[in-house]
């Protein structure tokens, strides 16, 4: 749960912002940001870290962040929040995205990774591997769905598939998939 710089060929380290694991650094103008789970923290300098959102929204986990509009954004579980930081500190939900409210299933919706691109925002998203854009608070278009499993079902992970990385590259988005439970399936006696 530490946070570590580079001077020459030495580690030194900056402390942990609050013992849990560091999730996310970003750097923006000359603020380092750090998240964990359920903390946005910045940097003080030496090893003090100022918490800066304790779950915001009610969020279980902090997954991925971004600036986007001079603003830190940051990509949440399980509500698939994202939620943006006012200049005055306030935190704004900017949507949610995935799967709507259930009353009779778990919320899954998990923002692995949050991009800029041309200019817009996207996310990644879990359970079924979407790549959303943001056109306005509460108005994200889904631009695709590039994953999924015929069994799946809220209530097993297994199935679940996610959006684990995007990059904007020549001028086009690309976009990396995965698994939610594990990185393969094994075959028994392979």
């Amino acid at each position: 749960g530490h946070v570590f710089r580079l001077r020459g060929d030495r580690w030194e380290d900056l402390g942990a912002p609050n013992g849990d694991n560091v999730e996310n650094l970003l750097a923006f103008g000359n603020t380092l940001y750090a998240t964990t789970h359920h903390f946005v923290f910045e940097w003080q300098g030496g090893s003090r870290w100022q918490p800066i959102a304790e779950r915001p929204f009610g969020i279980t986990q902090i997954h991925s962040v971004a600036i986007y509009d001079d603003k830190l954004h940051i990509g949440t579980w399980p509500q698939g929040y994202v939620l943006r930081r006012e200049p005055d500190g306030k935190w704004v939900n900017t949507g949610r995205l995935g799967l709507p409210p259930d009353p009779f299933a778990p919320d899954c919706n998990e923002i692995n990774d949050l991009c800029v691109h041309n200019g817009k925002l996207y996310a990644g998203v879990i359970p079924k591997a979407e790549v959303y854009r943001y056109e306005k608070d509460n108005v994200w278009t889904l631009m695709g769905r590039l994953g999924g499993r015929p069994d799946w079902t809220p209530f097993n992970y297994e199935t679940w598939c996610r959006v684990t990385a995007l990059a904007s590259f020549n001028g086009l988005l690309m976009a990396g998939t995965g698994s939610c439970g594990s990185m393969r399936s094994r075959v028994p006696g392979i």
